[in-house]
């Protein structure tokens, strides 16, 4: 399956909750781009698949930091169960925007400070 945007175009789901269904239904390998083939460890995958869940946690005091995630993707330990994530969302209806629409768009801004050594 290939990435084209947030959603699957045969189902109403986000590529979160396509992770989790997957998860959920002991597959998580069929979350890999089939044109992988067996070009990969599938337990490094399971692994990095398994963390990623434990990362969208709802509760961001169950996400692990980056330092406990270094240490999960560079070790073999046991991980803790992931719970359901947080910005699972079943479908986001996309607003089409009609030709005659007048709406200015947003625009963002950023400024930026580079600081040199003496």
């Amino acid at each position: 399956m290939k990435n084209k945007g947030p959603f699957l175009s045969s189902q109403s789901i986000n590529l979160i909750g396509h992770a989790w269904r997957l998860w959920n239904e002991g597959v998580p390998l069929k979350f890999v781009d089939e044109h992988l083939e067996s070009s990969y460890v599938e337990s490094e995958v399971l692994r990095c698949i398994h963390i990623g869940l434990l990362c969208l946690q709802h509760n961001a005091d169950d996400r692990p930091d980056m330092t406990s995630v270094v240490i999960m993707l560079s070790s073999e330990g046991v991980l803790p169960e992931p719970k359901e994530p947080g910005f699972l969302l079943d479908h986001i209806p996309v607003r089409e925007e009609s030709p005659n629409n007048n709406a200015t768009p947003s625009s963002n801004k950023i400024s930026m400070t580079m600081l040199e050594a003496r």
